[in-house]
């Protein structure tokens, strides 16, 4: 049996790598005789950085790539929850959840240098901008009906979703000769 009362979460985070990343989120549950419910949300700021430095071939002839990929973002979702004991053998439960992204201003920077017996044949250079935002919204309706003491129910499920991702990127190549 379920007893009244509420708890809940405070969580903030900060991660330190090449950029200082902070998070915090919250998380609020309540129970009041037949009503239950969860509020929750949370908030992140990020900076996403990565190098790379690969070479391909063998010592006559290979290929020399070395770049990086920086992506900035953030990201706020918020969650909530009721349900509602209609008795002891109904049970009916919503929740929403949502979520919105963005990474606006992210870079990729790589140089491609080929060379055969050590000699440079040529470099060329790929700079690409991109600018990322996806919107996610979905939502459920549960009722459960339980037909006995041994566990069996039927249970009922709508549920919803919506997922919208826009995006668009900018690429440039530029060619340095050999």
């Amino acid at each position: 049996k379920t007893t009244d009362g509420y708890n809940g979460t405070m969580k903030m985070a900060t991660a330190i790598d090449k950029f200082v990343n902070p998070s915090s989120s919250a998380t609020l549950n309540f129970r009041k005789n037949k009503v239950g419910g969860t509020i929750g949300g949370g908030y992140s700021d990020y900076k996403y950085y990565q190098g790379l430095r690969l070479e391909n071939g063998n010592a006559e002839n290979k290929t020399l790539t070395q770049g990086q990929f920086t992506g900035p973002g953030n990201n706020i979702d918020l969650n909530l929850g009721l349900d509602y004991d209609i008795n002891e053998k109904n049970y009916l439960g919503w929740t929403l959840n949502s979520n919105a992204n963005n990474s606006i201003g992210s870079t990729q920077e790589f140089l491609n240098e080929n060379f055969h017996n050590n000699v440079s044949l040529g470099k060329s250079q790929m700079r690409n901008i991109g600018n990322d935002r996806s919107r996610t919204v979905s939502s459920a309706l549960n009722y459960d009906h339980s037909l006995d003491d041994a566990g069996s129910k039927i249970k009922l499920n709508a549920a919803y979703l919506y997922y919208k991702k826009d995006q668009e990127d900018l690429s440039r190549n530029y060619d340095f000769g050999g």
